[in-house]
């Protein structure tokens, strides 16, 4: 006789609470873990790309703004995709609590990294100086840059989890 759906079930239930053990309410679906690097590639990417619709990817965009679209395209809402539905919000922040962090954390810390990292850049008397070479003179946070520093610290921190 199965446990599940019997008398059993409620005892072994009850004598883990009285034990302190924790009983799990919902089963983790997935493991990104287990993704390879090209998948978690393409799936963050189908995750994030919402926060282009109606935008130019490459143009200048507020912090703030951009963090919450992010927040926001990281969500299941507006999932409708088949793409999108292969990592749900629950599982990264399974991930990010495995290395201690949240998504939120996360996000913020990648987003703050690329906005220092797209200032202009100024000389020791203030005065902005001229782009560094290889760097376009207009850089700065745009939401394609937003795209490929929150996949690389989200892939970053599930890799270190393992």
């Amino acid at each position: 006789m199965p446990i599940t759906g019997s008398p059993w079930a409620i005892v072994l239930v009850s004598a883990a609470l009285l034990i302190g053990e924790p009983v799990p309410t919902t089963a983790r679906v997935t493991d990104l873990d287990t993704f390879t690097a090209a998948q978690l590639d393409r799936d963050l990417e189908a995750e994030l790309d919402d926060i282009y619709d109606g935008h130019d990817p490459d143009a200048a965009v507020d912090l703030d703004e951009v963090r919450q679209e992010v927040m926001f395209a990281l969500s299941d809402e507006g999932d409708d995709d088949g793409i999108e539905s292969e990592i749900d919000f629950e599982d990264l922040e399974a991930e990010m609590n495995e290395d201690h962090t949240t998504v939120a954390a996360v996000v913020t810390d990648a987003l703050q990294r690329a906005d220092r990292a797209s200032a202009p850049k100024q000389d020791s008397d203030g005065s902005v100086g001229g782009p560094a070479a290889g760097e376009r003179p207009d850089f700065r946070l745009t939401r394609s840059i937003a795209v490929r520093e929150v996949k690389k610290k989200l892939t970053a921190e599930i890799r270190a989890a393992r």
